[in-house]
């Protein structure tokens, strides 16, 4: 069996996609606990039960590093009747902030 270079490098190509897929699936993840328990302790309905990418971009961190800042959007309700928006804002694996629209009070 002869392997050639570019046998090689597509293997290359093929596995560094599905490692960037991999690491943003766990990202997702991360922000979707996230969202659940201040939707939780602020006594708020987590609506559809999901995040949805809003933005990407390259930032850098207290330190100087540059990271990857993934902005999710999701939907929460206070008292089950309107429809409001959040925003999680996750620099690498770290939750920066959770941002969300005013609302009604129960």
């Amino acid at each position: 069996m002869n392997i050639d270079l570019m046998d090689v490098v597509w293997l290359t190509v093929v596995a560094t996609i599905g490692a960037i897929w991999w690491h943003g699936f766990k990202v997702r993840e991360r922000a979707l606990s996230a969202v659940r328990k201040r939707c939780q302790e602020l006594d708020l309905q987590f609506l559809d039960q999901n995040v949805a990418l809003r933005s990407i971009k390259i930032k850098r961190n207290d330190t100087g590093q540059a990271r990857i800042c993934r902005v999710y959007g999701f939907e929460f309700s206070s008292t089950g009747d309107e429809r409001y928006r959040g925003y999680i804002t996750l620099l690498g694996m770290q939750v920066e902030e959770i941002m969300i629209e005013p609302h009604r009070l129960h």
